[in-house]
């Protein structure tokens, strides 16, 4: 029997195995550690582009990208300049441009009186357009007259001056003369536009002095009150420059004063002081030709105003002399009567004529009158307008032998009949006097008792309102009179216009 016998081999042989073992993995780990990465002692894949590694996004979280911070400092505001040159009396002049004041001192009655141009930088304000702007505070003395003006001045020949006239007890309102073609108006004294600032020796308001269109305009504005146009002059001027004197006992102090001349700044502001309606219910252009029933408490500028907050847009133009009757308006041989048909000739819807009241004193004076009627109808119809006669309001006392109703008649027989005769319509200013006397307690002159009150000057806007438009006077403000006062005022007019009432 054969037996087994178990192998085992010998210590040399192992050694060569796990040599030749070595020398065979060798190359794989060789292989695999030149694909990877070693990081901190341990072996990592790249990672890929579109996915970041979790250092790279706590990296991100923990230091997030800011945005810029913008610069929001405001940059420092302009250094303020002077708006004042060509000073005269400099002793009574101060400005502070610092503050942005402008003193001016005058104890004495047109003694070396202080005065100043306007300037836009360092040359003379003289432009198309312009507008003067501020706050005005006036020291008067009691018992004496302060003139403070506010002047337009194109050339030598051509000059506007519009006073605030303050006397306590007296006439607190505006004034104003204009020089056309070296020929002053009125000749002497000025024309007493109104009287309604308040009556005090220390008074202020808002100013804004306005040319625009050829337009020189004052608008003033009261404490707790609103911008009002106090008068205006209707020129051919191109460009004039703004200038402001005090002549006689006013301490006047100008504050917050801007000065601009750019053309669209201008024509906004004057927009917004004259109310212009963005969607008018209607739209008239109108030119009144007359006198100081025209101007005084400034008839058409009060019309265009009230008609405007009322929604209509209603432009009032005027050319008017002190006293002047329709003859001498239409006189084209004189300067006057060349202003006056240049005037016409503008493009206006409807022109107005107002008589001196002494067209019904003779026989004469009414044939003088329909003859100039006839002239300036021809010149308003060639122009392409229509004409109207504003019939206007009696004295407040008997004149040539007339009562005031009986004044109211005379008016109504000359004035309806010559629209009879020549065409147009007239506007029964008259008819709504006579009716008011008769049926109402309200004042409708003021202290001469010959020119209207403010009463008396709204009932005739009432008129012309209602006569424009056909449409009751209601809708129009009370432009400060007291409610029931305006309203009977309104009703009146309305009654004389709209229901054709005739108070003889």
């Amino acid at each position: 029997m054969i037996s087994a016998k178990k192998h085992r081999a010998s210590p040399s042989g192992r050694t060569v195995r796990l040599l030749c073992l070595i020398l065979t993995c060798l190359p794989l780990c060789l292989l695999l550690w030149s694909c990877g990465a070693e990081q901190g002692g341990v072996y990592t894949t790249e990672p890929s582009a579109t996915e970041p590694s979790a250092t790279e996004a706590a990296t991100t979280e923990a230091e997030p990208q800011t945005e810029p911070v913008p610069d929001t400092t405001e940059p420092p505001p302009p250094e303020p300049v002077s708006v004042i040159g060509s000073v005269k009396n400099k002793a009574k002049v101060t400005e502070d441009i610092a503050a942005k004041t402008i003193t001016l001192k005058q104890k004495n009655a047109n003694s070396a009186p202080p005065s100043f141009a306007f300037y836009s930088g360092e040359e003379k304000l003289n432009a198309s357009a312009w507008a003067v702007t501020g706050t005005i505070n006036t020291q008067t003395i009691s018992g004496k007259a302060g003139h403070i003006l506010f002047i337009a001045n194109c050339d030598s020949k051509n000059r506007a001056n519009i006073f605030i006239n303050r006397r306590v007890g007296g006439s607190n309102g505006i004034w104003r003369n204009i020089t056309l073609n070296g020929v002053r108006s009125p000749a002497s004294a000025n024309e007493n536009v109104s009287n309604t600032l308040k009556d005090t020796t220390d008074w202020t308001g808002e100013f804004a002095f306005v040319f625009y269109n050829g337009r020189v305009a004052l608008y003033l504005k009261e404490p707790e009150g609103e911008f009002c146009l106090m008068t205006y002059y209707q020129t051919d001027w191109e460009s004039c420059t703004a200038e402001f004197a005090v002549n006689q006992y006013a301490d006047v102090v100008l504050s917050e004063v801007e000065v601009t001349n750019d053309n669209e700044s201008v024509k906004a502001l004057y927009d917004k002081l004259e109310g212009v309606p963005e969607n008018p219910i209607a739209s008239k252009r109108v030119l009144f030709v007359g006198n100081s029933a025209t101007y005084v408490n400034d008839v058409p500028g009060t019309l265009s105003r009230l008609a405007r907050k009322a929604g209509y847009d209603l432009v009032c133009d005027s050319v008017t002399k002190g006293g002047a009757t329709l003859a001498q308006h239409a006189a084209a041989g004189t300067d006057w009567g060349k202003t006056v048909l240049n005037s016409i000739a503008g493009e206006y819807d409807i022109v107005f004529l107002q008589d001196n009241g002494n067209c019904v004193s003779t026989d004469a004076t009414r044939r003088t009158t329909k003859l100039a009627c006839k002239t300036l109808d021809a010149a308003i119809r060639a122009s392409g307008a229509e004409t109207y006669y504003y019939v206007r309001p009696p004295y407040g006392y008997e004149q040539f032998g007339y009562s005031p109703v009986e004044q109211c008649r005379e008016f109504d027989k000359l004035f309806g009949g010559i629209a009879s005769e020549l065409g147009g319509e007239c506007a029964y200013v008259n008819r709504a006097f006579a009716c008011a006397i008769k049926e109402l307690n309200v004042p409708l002159w003021g202290p001469d008792n010959a020119h209207t009150s403010p009463e008396g000057a709204y009932l005739a806007v009432c008129v012309f309102f209602s006569t424009l438009f056909d449409t009751s006077s209601t809708v129009l403000d009370c432009n400060g009179l007291p409610e029931d006062v305006a309203r009977s005022l309104q009703q009146v007019a309305d009654k004389v216009v709209l229901e054709n009432y005739i108070p003889w």
